[in-house]
């Protein structure tokens, strides 16, 4: 197309129509910005939200949610009175510094089986390590 068309202003009214057209048939994807809701949308969308809670999510499966890392945490360190030591490497973070977490392994990788013989205190480089190359037999 010629620049000096371009430049002309039938031209540029011919864009302008176009866009404008094009706006009224594709609207901005956030077409509420700066705009409120009425009050009956509000309690529609509450009620909505109201009606996909607990059971009726989509996402339910069938009880409460248990942190499981928590619970193995507190089993070892205040049951059975474990120490903060790493079992493979012997990092601590007393001894070494704090740039390393302390966790809790499941060695059958069950999180729900808490037994004592199935838990294992490393320091994270070693936890990584032992998800990372699946080696059920390290410890």
């Amino acid at each position: 197309m010629n620049k000096a068309y371009m430049k002309t202003e039938k031209y540029r009214a011919t864009m302008r129509k176009a866009l404008k057209d094009n706006w009224k048939k594709h609207p901005h994807p956030r077409g509420m910005l700066g705009k409120k809701h009425s009050e009956a949308t509000k309690k529609k969308f509450k009620a909505a939200r109201k009606s996909k809670v607990g059971v009726l999510a989509p996402s339910w499966k069938g009880g409460t949610q248990t942190y499981w890392s928590d619970v193995a945490r507190k089993i070892v360190f205040k049951t059975y009175k474990k120490r903060k030591v790493c079992e493979l490497c012997g990092f601590s973070r007393a001894a070494h510094g704090r740039k390393r977490r302390i966790v809790v392994h499941h060695k059958n990788k069950d999180f729900t089986d808490n037994r004592i013989e199935n838990l294992a205190v490393l320091c994270e480089y070693c936890h990584i390590a032992i998800l990372k190359w699946n080696c059920g037999n390290c410890l």
